[in-house]
């Protein structure tokens, strides 16, 4: 929704009262976007129910994010979910495209930037093309795979601090001004999705091959444990796999 939507300053209340719960005080103290929505140009949220008070409607947020068009891309000022985030992406992704913008952009936490790699963002400023050397200490030893709790274990990871310290010289940071991955990190680190395939570019052939062999690797470690099936149970589908239950987001 835009600012001249009815429920604008609805929802936008809402979001302020319940946002703390859902970006878990993890929001720089030293960012002040987020108490300020009038700098937003929209707002998605993720919602379910509401309860009546004396005052007014709750609704049940699961998740927002704050938007800002620029020439060529929406750029996600924040967001946070529970639950809903890829369904909120996707959202962003349809407006984006809508207003003819080519880029979807955001300064990533060090504990998320795993995530946004794989939701197709990478490491540029309003690019399709990321460098090599980025995409390449990204994969190495199956860094990008790593899910992280929170931003001191990525910053404790002495590998994945080499990687954000990559990125702080590359200036692929928010705050220009920062030194190395402790000060860099209190404002994230520059990200792109690219919404239009055609504008990609392509990979170079040393870049091909090191995906190439990561993705090797990957696929004999989980043959390696992966549990043996008879062919009778192979061919009526009832193997020993264990699946994980995903829990769907809405929006």
């Amino acid at each position: 929704m835009g600012k001249s939507d009815a429920s604008w300053a609805e929802f936008a209340s809402q979001v302020l009262h319940q946002g703390p719960r859902l970006c878990q005080n993890k929001i720089n103290r030293k960012y002040k976007g987020f108490n300020a929505p009038q700098n937003a140009d929209a707002l998605v949220v993720a919602w379910s129910g509401a309860a009546q008070t004396r005052r007014q409607v709750v609704k049940a947020i699961h998740g927002f994010a704050f938007l800002q068009y620029t020439p060529n891309a929406v750029y996600i000022d924040v967001i946070c979910a529970a639950g809903a985030a890829k369904r909120i992406l996707e959202v962003v992704y349809d407006k984006a495209r809508k207003l003819g913008k080519q880029f979807v952009t955001l300064s990533a936490m060090p504990g998320v930037i795993n995530f946004y790699r794989r939701q197709g963002f990478i490491h540029t400023a309003e690019s399709c093309n990321e460098r090599s050397d980025i995409s390449a200490a990204a994969i190495r030893n199956g860094l990008s795979d790593i899910k992280f709790s929170n931003d001191n274990s990525a910053l404790k990871h002495r590998k994945f601090k080499q990687f954000l310290d990559r990125l702080a010289v590359g200036k692929l940071v928010a705050d220009k001004e920062c030194v190395g991955a402790v000060g860099c990190s209190e404002m994230g680190y520059s990200m792109s999705k690219c919404l239009y395939s055609d504008a990609v570019s392509k990979s170079s052939p040393n870049d091909k091959k090191r995906k190439r062999n990561a993705t090797a690797v990957r696929n004999r470690r989980i043959v390696k444990n992966r549990p043996t099936v008879n062919t009778r149970q192979r061919m009526s589908g009832n193997s020993t796999y264990k699946l994980r239950r995903v829990r769907p987001s809405y929006i």
